[in-house]
């Protein structure tokens, strides 16, 4: 039996075989919100329709990439399950982004915009361990 190989690129398999597309020029990191995106979410330039979706993809971010697990510790992993269903209750998750919200605005520019996402999982833990 001969496999037939064909040099990378060419496409092989009839009209069901893959296109080559170049890659993306773009690259998103879950969890990470410009200093644009951080400044108007802190500032309540922001409807809470928009806060409430901004923080749950932050929130969901943070599961994605193990950062949410590593905050929770491997002790209190079912945290993790409780903080993603805290996310997703307007209340808790409006307390999470007021916590926010009135850090930033009580000590301006000393939190990373790049942190949003770790600023929320916290909070959103510490009501829970404190429920």
């Amino acid at each position: 039996m001969s496999i037939t190989r064909h040099p990378r690129g060419t496409r092989a398999g009839g009209r069901f075989a893959p296109e080559v597309r170049p890659e993306p020029s773009l690259t998103l990191t879950p969890g990470i919100a410009s200093a644009e995106v951080y400044r108007r979410y802190t500032e309540n330039e922001m409807d809470k329709t928009e806060q409430r979706n901004l923080s749950r993809r932050l929130v969901r971010g943070a599961y994605d990439s193990k950062l949410l697990h590593r905050m929770a510790g491997t002790r209190n992993i079912s945290d993790v399950g409780d903080v993603l269903a805290s996310a997703q209750d307007d209340e808790k998750l409006d307390a999470a982004i007021h916590a926010v919200v009135t850090h930033e605005q009580r000590n301006p520019g000393v939190v990373a915009s790049e942190t949003i996402a770790f600023q929320l999982c916290r909070s959103l833990l510490n009501a829970h361990r404190n429920a």
